[in-house]
């Protein structure tokens, strides 16, 4: 009987050493880089947070295209860039004005967070290739796009 139990006792302590050694830890796959590019406005004189109203706002290249024309941005926190290109062109349609445009660059690379989760694209080093009249004074806040910036962007606004 003693002999039963200790083989009972013995199993049930390799079974769950077993468990405890084959579960490995979850791995978080998030990544603080993503595709997002930030523009934030501002006004030219006080320097303040400032917004606009578009009608239309999209990214040639992408099939992304914003319609808001009711609300009033502060700061536009999700305009995708496109990831196989090194060039995206944003084209900005607001109330009484020719449609403005933004040409951004920019350097891409691929990054492994860990071996168990996909590539992750990483965004870095931009730039504006060109501008039209409403992004005329602009300031390049953040090179990296990272989900900790408030923005990449900073546009002053007359």
């Amino acid at each position: 009987m003693f002999c039963f139990k200790n083989r009972f006792y013995g199993g049930i302590l390799l079974i769950m050493s077993y468990l405890i050694v084959s579960c490995e830890p979850i791995n978080d796959c998030n990544s603080e880089y993503n595709q997002f590019l930030k523009i934030a406005f501002f006004n030219k004189t006080t320097g303040e947070a400032d917004s606009l109203a578009f009608e239309k706002i999209s990214a040639l290249g992408t099939d992304s295209a914003f319609h808001n024309s009711d609300k009033q941005y502060a700061i536009l926190d999700s305009l995708p860039l496109n990831t196989n290109l090194n060039s995206t062109t944003f084209t900005f349609e607001l109330e009484g004005f020719t449609a403005q445009s933004i040409i951004i660059n920019y350097k891409k690379s691929f990054t492994i967070i860990d071996e168990s989760c996909s590539p992750v694209v990483q965004i870095y080093d931009i730039s504006v290739a060109e501008k039209t009249d409403l992004f005329d004074s602009l300031e390049i806040a953040h090179t990296l796009l990272n989900k900790n910036n408030a923005y990449n962007i900073k546009v002053y606004l007359d």
